[in-house]
This record gives structure tokens, sequence and C-alpha cells, in this order.
């Protein structure tokens, strides 16, 4: 056996990984005497990829919040960078401005 075979059946028997077994009745179900019976997540049908075995999938509604809840932290971090920046291009022309106004009165512009 390969290393890489070895080392991979080690992770999948020794992880802590659990199996999340849903119920999905199928259409044979219906009329079946085992029906409501639960199916483990590995069998197709199950509504699971093999890369999210031991995770829930979040539902339709769970990820809209969380893109969007996403996008809302993207924009305020966006706002606050652009808060920033007006900051200082304001303190910048105020003491752009206040220099101008002393050389000014320097020169005797303001009596």
């Amino acid at each position: 056996m390969p290393a890489e075979l070895q080392l991979m059946n080690h992770f999948a028997t020794e992880s802590k990984i659990q199996r999340v077994s849903t119920y999905v009745p199928s259409k044979d179900d219906t009329n079946n005497a085992a029906a409501g019976t639960k199916k483990s997540s590995t069998r197709a049908g199950g509504r699971r990829s093999a890369s999210l075995a031991g995770r829930q999938v979040p539902r339709r509604s769970q990820r809209r919040y969380t893109r969007l809840y996403t996008r809302r932290q993207q924009q305020q971090k966006q706002q606050h960078r652009d808060e920033e920046e007006e900051a200082v291009w304001l303190a910048g022309w105020l003491a752009l401005s206040r220099r101008l106004e002393g050389e000014a009165k320097e020169e005797g512009f303001f009596k």
C-alpha cells in the first residue's frame, strides 16, 4: 500500500469528522415500509458533496445572509477609508489655507 493511501486511510478513520445523516425521502420511499429511515450523507441523494462530509451545508437564506453581511462589511471598510482620506485632504487644505492667510497678513492684504 502506498504511503499516500496509508495516510489517507489514517485520516479517514482517525479524524473527528462525523458524518451527518439526513432524512431524504425518495420517490420509491413513499410506499415503502421503511419510509422515514435515515440515510447516510455519503449516499447519492444525501444532498452533500464529498468535501462537505463533516459539515452542515448552510441553507440558502443563511448563505444569502452571510453574503449580504460580508458585502456590508466591505462597504463599511470602504466608507471608513473614504472618510479618512477626506479628513486628511481637509486637514491639508486647512493647513494650506492658514499658511496662505498668514502670508497674506504678512504682506498686508488684511487690515
